[in-house]
């Protein structure tokens, strides 16, 4: 089981990061703020995070408004907005989202 935490680290510490893979082996988990996903990239305002059953996403108290269900290379996709932030998150992951 792999966590990663962005809120643990500084901002602008991890850069140029659009797509987000916890699949693989274990129940991996991620955890960000919206702050965290707009210092991601310089480029877009776009977080794509692929996982698997057992995989989980925490990001709580951001404001984040559903955008219902998309479709992205043949990926079903949960989609949020915070702001000018956007989080696209694989079905499969267990959401804490707020």
């Amino acid at each position: 089981m792999i966590t990663i935490d962005l809120t643990a680290l500084r901002n602008n510490q991890i850069r140029d990061i659009e797509i987000i893979d916890l699949a693989g082996t274990g129940n991996n988990s991620l955890i960000l703020t919206r702050l965290d996903l707009l210092n991601l990239s310089d480029t877009t305002n776009l977080l794509i995070v692929n996982g698997n059953v057992g995989d989980s996403l925490r990001s709580t108290t951001q404001g984040w408004l559903s955008g219902g269900s998309t479709i992205l290379n043949g990926i079903a996709y949960n989609q949020f907005t915070s702001g000018v932030a956007t989080l696209l998150v694989d079905a499969d992951i267990t959401l804490t989202i707020s």
